[in-house]
């Protein structure tokens, strides 16, 4: 697969076509207000509401929805959020239940990046494939 040459003007035309997308523009402006809405993660209620919509809008397999909102208030990331710490992904992506856990990275790097774009990029089978 040959890929064109990244300018400007394709990446516009690209993000263009995105944001008019019936499912993913609507989508992605709704956890957008969401989002900044709710910028931070101190408030469980806030956190759920996050949570519960990301995982259904981006399918990222989060079973256990209450419980990841609770880790996410337990780990206080609000700190690592604004600093950008490369480890905060990774420590948060661990999620234990009922003495398992289970790994939800793509999950967590989309809710860093929902709050802080630039300096958490999203990672899934998606990113992997073009990888």
């Amino acid at each position: 697969m040959v890929l064109p040459l990244p300018t400007p003007e394709l990446v516009k035309r690209y993000v263009a076509q995105f944001d008019s997308d019936e499912r993913y523009g609507v989508a992605d402006r709704l956890l957008a207000r969401v989002f900044s809405d709710f910028p931070k993660n101190t408030v469980l209620e806030e956190i759920l509401g996050k949570v519960v919509l990301l995982n259904s809008l981006y399918s990222t397999s989060v079973l256990a929805v209450f419980a990841m909102a609770k880790h996410i208030l337990e780990s206080d990331i609000d700190t690592d959020l604004s600093r950008g710490s490369p480890t905060l992904v990774s420590r948060v992506a661990r999620l234990k239940i009922r003495g398992g856990s289970r790994i939800h990275y793509s999950f967590e790097s989309k809710y860093c990046s929902w709050h802080r774009p630039a300096l958490f990029p999203i990672f899934d089978s998606q990113v992997e494939k073009a990888l």
